[in-house]
């Protein structure tokens, strides 16, 4: 193992990974926490950040080390929000900090140092692009103005659906009545959910859309049918060269890796590596070895 070592850390909507590793890429801990969105709680973020990171020092059986000897690269949803980062910042203990959009460690570890593109469609999505040297995103702005075919959006737009067909707005469906059901047949208890909920909890509806959809729901394809749209126009946004590779990844990918159109799809690529791996490899080139 190599002397000195570095965090780092994968936070999005639902859920932060941390990983310690050396200068040679050997991990030596893992842990995970909550949700470290920024822009939805600053101060829980930082919680779970922190309690990742103890997890992963931990789990290295050096308890001598402590999370202000480490410099930590963290790639974190709502990073290109400057309110959202000056206030995570002030919640943590590293010995350095460097914080980057989670695109940024995602991309790194889905391509390297190669150029191209990656589709991060979980709790959230957003297109990041590597050209010319240059890096580039398309959406990524956060629920619920933004992160269109995400998990969150996904949710919510269940949630308007199930509204819609208790007043018979639009026919009602398995998956409508499904939904009510979860809320004692009360649209107002629905209605209440929806005013304070998280990206988080907006999202936790999306399993149940894509287990609908594989069955014919109606209200299930109409949803995904304007998901696909919306992520194949981020995608002809992103993507000037048509030719370069492309990946998808996070918990939607494998749904929409078959949905997204044709050419698209004829230049998709495995990941190499997960943002986790992304956040390392940042963590050696930005701290050194």
């Amino acid at each position: 193992m190599s002397d000195r070592l570095y965090l780092g850390v994968d936070g999005g909507g639902t859920g932060c990974r941390a990983a310690l590793g050396d200068g040679q890429g050997l991990i030596v801990g893992r842990g995970e926490a909550g949700p470290a969105n920024i822009t939805s709680n600053p101060a829980e973020s930082a919680k779970n950040i922190v309690s990742a990171c103890e997890q992963a020092v931990a789990a290295s059986g050096l308890p001598e080390l402590k999370l202000s000897h480490l410099p930590a690269c963290l790639g974190l949803a709502g990073a290109n929000i400057d309110s959202a980062l000056g206030a995570v910042l002030s919640f943590l203990p590293f010995e350095r900090t460097h914080i980057v959009q989670d695109t940024h460690t995602a991309l790194q570890g889905a391509l390297g140092d190669d150029e191209g593109s990656v589709c991060i469609v979980g709790t959230g999505s957003v297109v990041i692009t590597r050209r010319g040297g240059e890096i580039s995103t398309v959406g990524g702005w956060g629920f619920p103005v933004g992160d269109l075919s995400g998990g969150a959006q996904l949710g919510l737009a269940l949630l308007q659906q199930t509204l819609l067909a208790t007043e018979m707005v639009r026919p009602a469906s398995d998956l409508s009545d499904q939904v009510l059901a979860e809320f004692d047949g009360k649209p107002d208890q629905l209605a209440e959910l929806a005013r304070f909920a998280t990206p988080a909890q907006f999202g936790r509806f999306a399993p149940m859309i894509v287990e609908a959809h594989a069955g014919g729901d109606p209200i299930a394809k109409h949803i995904v049918a304007l998901a696909v749209r919306d992520l194949n126009a981020a995608l002809e946004s992103a993507r000037k060269d048509e030719a370069a590779p492309l990946s998808l990844i996070g918990g939607l990918a494998q749904f929409y890796g078959d949905k997204i159109s044709a050419k698209h799809q004829s230049v998709l690529v495995e990941p190499r590596g997960k943002p986790l791996d992304g956040a390392l490899a940042l963590a050696r080139q930005i701290f050194g070895t």
